[in-house]
């Protein structure tokens, strides 16, 4: 079962990506 740290990196990555677009463009793209 690697589908879990797969998905701990994915959530990581969303939020680094998130904040990045955030100060790039404001997208409102919160769930």
């Amino acid at each position: 079962m690697k589908a879990i740290p797969l998905v701990c990196i994915a959530v990581l990555l969303l939020s680094l990506a998130s904040a990045g677009a955030d100060i790039i463009i404001t997208d409102p793209i919160e769930m």
